[in-house]
């Protein structure tokens, strides 16, 4: 998943927003066991 300036696009497009959507779902119901695999696997990274 990346960020972008307004500058840089308008907006997402529709099959952007469906693969949000569901990426947002399956990360919403990690517990913390899957949080901590998926990070040391190098799937998601903690951000501070």
């Amino acid at each position: 998943m990346y960020g972008f300036t307004k500058n840089q696009q308008d907006n997402i497009e529709t099959n952007q927003l469906k693969a949000l959507k569901i990426l947002a779902n399956k990360l919403l119901n990690y517990n913390d066991d899957d949080l901590k695999t998926a990070i040391k696997m190098g799937e998601i990274i903690e951000v501070l």
